[in-house]
């Protein structure tokens, strides 16, 4: 058996286990290793030079790769929001211990116990990886990923029905939230910045000479939340001009933000839909945000307290 060939076929690394029971010998796996051909990343695991990271850390484990890194490998958009998920997430038997001090060195991992872990299975599957996420991200990021899950057709709304991470608070809010409409980040954000301020919108809504909107408020103002990439061109701008006139000539509002204050400035949007449909937003919202932005979110009794003072 040809060792470069095997290691290809096993996603670019393996344990010496692995690769013997296909057929390679000790001998093959040494002169490759001689030549430089193969590394060995670990005691007891080869790799091709090329080798991804998230493989070769789950070889060395023993694990899957699991959660966000799973679903990176699905193709699911938007990961790259996610903070703070620079180590590989990887899924090991709930029995596992992972105690014994040195055996891995400097190799770093967010684990996950979970009775789901399958010892042949290298990659989660796509639907566990989201459902993963509950043990380690905010639900608005788990949220936006399910979206994005959604939107490129990768799962059915009715899978989430398959959910078993997190609080059945969390479920049920991921559930009432996840919408196969929404086409970006951005989009995601938004909808969940107006619910939690107790905001109706309509999403994705038809105007007559205008088009699909983002969304549309209870006094028709429509919010629009956009990046630059799709509206950065002449003939984009002539017809975001054109939609922004007919949505005047139709008596309707308009409020327009970028990525920087979808993103960053999401409170202050709040504050700009409260004063254009002229009533108060809840007066927990902020504790609401907090929850839903939280990598604990819904693990606790629902926010409470009035913690919101009138626009003026």
């Amino acid at each position: 058996m040809d060792v470069i060939a095997t290691l290809a076929a096993l996603q670019g690394c393996a344990r010496r286990e692995q690769l013997l029971e296909t057929g390679v010998t000790w001998d093959q796996i040494e002169a490759a290793r001689r030549s430089g051909d193969v590394l060995r990343r670990h005691r007891g695991v080869y790799a091709l030079p090329n080798a991804p990271q998230d493989v070769v850390t789950a070889r060395v484990f023993r694990a899957q790769v699991g959660c966000v890194s799973a679903a990176r490998h699905w193709g699911i958009r938007e990961l790259p929001f996610l903070a703070a998920q620079a180590t590989p997430h990887l899924i090991v038997p709930r029995n596992r211990s992972l105690a014994r001090p040195g055996l891995r060195g400097h190799w770093e991992a967010t684990v996950h116990h979970s009775d789901s872990y399958k010892p042949r299975q290298l990659w989660t599957p796509l639907l566990g990886a989201l459902d993963q996420m509950a043990d380690c991200v905010a639900p608005l990021d788990q949220l936006i990923a399910i979206d994005g899950a959604l939107y490129d057709r990768k799962i059915r709304p009715e899978d989430m029905g398959l959910f078993v991470c997190g609080t059945e608070r969390r479920r049920e809010w991921l559930r009432a939230r996840a919408s196969a409409l929404s086409g970006s980040l951005l989009e995601t954000i938004t909808g969940a910045v107006l619910d939690v301020a107790g905001f109706p919108a309509q999403a994705q809504r038809e105007i007559s000479r205008v088009g699909r909107t983002d969304f549309v408020l209870e006094d028709g103002t429509v919010v629009e939340a956009d990046g630059f990439d799709p509206h950065g061109t002449r003939k984009a701008f002539r017809e975001d001009r054109r939609r922004g006139r007919e949505l005047q000539l139709q008596g309707r509002g308009l409020l327009r933000y970028a990525f920087e204050d979808v993103v960053w400035s999401p409170l202050n949007m709040i504050l700009d839909v409260a004063r254009q449909v002229g009533r108060d937003p809840r007066p927990d919202f902020r504790a609401r945000w907090r929850e839903i932005t939280s990598p604990t979110g819904f693990r606790t009794a629902n926010p409470s307290g009035r913690e919101f003072t009138s626009f003026p």
